[in-house]
């Protein structure tokens, strides 16, 4: 049995304990992903390769966590 990917998840980006900055990212039945956040407005990474594993990488290098699943 495989582990569902929850099909929306937020992101915070924190600086010295305060959220300075929030994003969603939205993962679509394709496997495209679609991201929109406070700093960068949207991002969209289409139907790839591991576009999910992809997208939480570039969110990851930019500082931001994982918070909790929105859906």
């Amino acid at each position: 049995m495989s582990e569902e990917v929850p099909r929306k998840m937020e992101f915070k980006k924190t600086v010295d304990g305060m959220v300075v900055a929030t994003c969603t990212l939205e993962l679509f039945e394709d496997g495209s992903v679609y991201v929109v956040g406070d700093e960068f407005g949207e991002l969209i990474v289409e139907n790839a390769p591991d576009s999910l594993g992809k997208a939480v990488s570039h969110l990851n290098e930019q500082g931001y966590f994982n918070v909790s699943s929105a859906e």
